[in-house]
């Protein structure tokens, strides 16, 4: 599904579900990315 909306994913090896917890630099990489790329 992502895939065919053409958005951008990340997969982290994790078997939480509470990834934002335990791979924070990951989850703010990716917010940041998307704020640059929204950005006028």
């Amino acid at each position: 599904m992502a895939r065919r909306a053409g958005s951008h994913t990340v997969e982290v090896a994790t078997g939480s579900h509470a990834y934002f917890v335990t791979h924070p630099n990951v989850v703010v990489d990716l917010v940041r990315a998307a704020a640059l790329a929204t950005a006028s």
